[in-house]
């Protein structure tokens, strides 16, 4: 049985998947990925798209709250890790319980320094960031929860 709202006809969360980042214009600018597909209609107007590729991408525009928010939800899985560099975050081979924000979302170190110089000076009370020379270091507030940093949006 087909599960048809509104017209659409998605059997499953490939398809569905496959039409949002297509379809819509979310895909490449949330950083969900470039699409190389194959568009046809038939004699009978029915269209069929094929997905031949998909490549990740990144955020192009990402709000700082919600990697404020990722930071402290990094920090908790990893038991309340709330002091660590930016090198770390961006070393994505270290095992560990949680996803660093640059992994969730694609971010370079570049980006991210900009985004933690934002924060710091933004929202002093969550987070303080440093970079000087080839020394780098973040400090979440450890009275401070990722539920927190929700009330700020």
């Amino acid at each position: 049985m087909e599960n048809d709202t509104k017209g659409l006809g998605k059997r499953n969360i490939s398809d569905a998947f496959k039409t949002f980042l297509i379809k819509t214009p979310f895909g490449e600018p949330l950083g969900l990925g470039r699409a190389d597909y194959e568009e046809k209609i038939s004699a009978l107007g029915k269209e069929t798209i094929t997905l031949k590729s998909f490549v990740r991408g990144e955020w192009q525009n990402p709000d700082p709250k919600v990697i404020l928010y990722s930071l402290y939800k990094f920090a908790e899985a990893c038991g309340d890790y709330y002091q660590f560099t930016l090198t770390r975050l961006l070393d994505h081979e270290i095992d560990s319980d949680g996803v660093s924000p640059t992994e969730i979302f694609g971010l370079d170190r570049e980006q991210m320094e900009k985004l933690l110089n934002g924060l710091s000076i933004n929202y002093p009370d969550y987070i303080n960031a440093s970079f000087t020379l080839d020394l780098d270091s973040i400090t979440l507030n450890s009275e401070k929860t990722s539920q927190d940093v929700l009330q700020l949006f």
